[in-house]
């Protein structure tokens, strides 16, 4: 599904919240919204996942970095930068040095051969010890 939204859509923005930011739940939460259409524009997005402290916090960062663009957690870049990292994560935070790096560096498979390591074949049932019941 990523793959195909940065194919066809534009993240026109993207508003990554702290885990706690609701109450209720402590799970990633992001906001976005996208454009119907794939053009070169930057998006803007915001990292909100620093500041603890609820939807309050977060809703302070936000307008903070609306006003003031020149925060260190309000990031603009090209979403086709995502595709020069295997896997296209949507990392908007990635350095021009980062995305350099995986652009013009070797890949980890064409110096090593990687390979599993020991595997447990064993489920963690199998350890407990039995157990007596006293009548």
């Amino acid at each position: 599904m990523r793959k195909s939204i940065l194919n066809t859509k534009l993240i026109s923005s993207l508003i990554q919240m702290e885990y706690s930011a609701f109450e209720e739940a402590t799970v990633p939460i992001n906001t976005f919204v996208l454009k119907n259409s794939s053009t070169s524009e930057n998006g803007v997005y915001i990292k909100l996942s620093d500041f603890k402290g609820g939807m309050d916090v977060q809703k302070v960062k936000t307008l903070e970095a609306i006003g003031n663009p020149d925060v260190d957690y309000l990031y603009r870049t090209n979403q086709s930068n995502f595709e020069l990292i295997p896997g296209s994560p949507i990392v908007y935070w990635a350095s021009t040095n980062l995305l350099n790096d995986f652009n013009t560096g070797t890949s980890m498979s064409q110096i090593l051969d990687p390979r599993q390591g020991a595997l447990m074949s064993r489920l963690w049932t199998d350890f407990l010890l039995p157990c007596k019941l006293i009548a």
